[in-house]
């Protein structure tokens, strides 16, 4: 895909509704970046969720951020109402984290005590979160 094509996507993501705080949970590749480069060109401010191994830093440089654990869901949830952040995009690639990797706090582990055995592959666990998330009081 051209990098034109790749900015008309990004753009697309932002032109939905009255967007003005995005939280950009973000994994790697060069996507988050181009999203919250979109974002700011839009005037939405962003705040990114950064996470460790994982996250190309230069996307948090000059941006409000949040670097973390994948298991730290009660800290991230925490700082994006702290930051009154409502809306959310998943976005970037993820390498699959070890459970010791994982570190999970006691948020994401009633998550997966919660979902046990209905999470099979990425995309029944992304559903998942996207719902988690929904219930927590963002949009996704």
């Amino acid at each position: 895909m051209s990098t034109t094509q790749k900015d008309l996507n990004a753009d697309r993501l932002v032109n939905g509704p009255d967007i003005k705080k995005l939280g950009i949970i973000a994994g790697g590749g060069q996507i988050p970046a181009r999203l919250a480069d979109c974002c700011e060109k839009k005037g939405i401010e962003v705040f990114v969720c950064a996470f460790e191994g994982q996250t190309d830093k230069a996307l948090t440089q000059g941006r409000h951020h949040i670097w973390s654990s994948l298991g730290a869901a009660g800290k991230i949830i925490k700082t994006f109402k702290d930051h009154n952040v409502h809306d959310l995009v998943l976005i970037g690639s993820i390498r699959r984290p070890s459970l010791a990797e994982l570190k999970p706090d006691i948020k994401t582990a009633e998550f997966f005590a919660r979902i046990g055995l209905k999470a099979l592959g990425d995309n029944d666990l992304l559903e998942l979160l996207k719902d988690e998330l929904g219930r927590e009081g963002f949009t996704v």
